[in-house]
């Protein structure tokens, strides 16, 4: 109904307003009160209650639960604690381990999903390649929009081109929520594929000169090696 709609979103907006005001107004303290105060043991224990309560509160004002975990982690960005050689580490890489575990796991969930059989429907081949033409218009045409002066557009909007986590994340939801079938989730995964494939190599392209861009993949090589 229209009236559980604008409930939902005016939920939404208010908590996404007091997440934004508090992260910028108070994150800094926050992260220093916590660094200074905090047990080492409980820092990293702490922003996981956090994160988990956030999400949680999204989705009780229906909202998807990443919403409330990106407000922790604007939160508690500034946290420091110390690791097991009582160096001082940022948040972010200390839970990076959890990161590297639970990814792949997500994905291979994701992947579990895909049924192999729709890649050979002409239909879900040729919706995933209009979904690819729409996604890559809609990135330019938003590219339009940077006002800064010296900003090159095109590189913005061929910079948003990849989809990968974030529209896995949505697609997934959408097929637990049964929104999506198996044509249009493999659909969209065609786009995916598509487009994380040939953005970042038409936006180094669009970056570097030719002898730039061979010195780049020049060095790429060194550092691989």
């Amino acid at each position: 109904r229209a009236t559980d709609i604008l409930i939902t979103g005016g939920l939404a907006a208010l908590f996404l307003l007091f997440v934004g005001v508090a992260s910028l107004g108070y994150g800094k303290e926050i992260g220093d009160y916590a660094t200074k105060e905090f047990p080492e043991s409980l820092k990293v224990f702490t922003v996981a209650v956090v994160c988990l309560f956030l999400a949680y509160l999204a989705g009780a004002i229906g909202m998807t639960a990443i919403v409330g975990a990106l407000g922790a982690g604007l939160l508690m960005r500034d946290i420091r604690a110390r690791d097991s050689n009582g160096n001082e580490r940022s948040m972010e890489e200390l839970i990076r381990p959890a990161y590297w575990t639970l990814v792949p796991i997500f994905f291979v969930l994701l992947g579990t999903q895909v049924r192999l059989e729709s890649f050979w429907d002409k239909e879900a081949v040729l919706l995933g390649l209009v979904f690819t033409v729409v996604a890559v218009l809609g990135k330019l045409v938003a590219g339009m929009g940077v006002r800064e002066r010296g900003v090159n557009r095109l590189w913005v909007g061929v910079g948003m081109v990849p989809r990968a986590e974030m529209a896995l994340i949505v697609v997934g939801l959408g097929m637990s929520a049964k929104v999506f079938d198996h044509l249009s989730y493999s659909a969209i995964m065609v786009m995916i594929v598509i487009t994380s494939l040939f953005g970042p190599p038409i936006l180094k392209r669009l970056l570097y000169a030719p002898e730039d861009f061979e010195a780049f993949r020049s060095q790429e090589g060194k550092n691989e090696i």
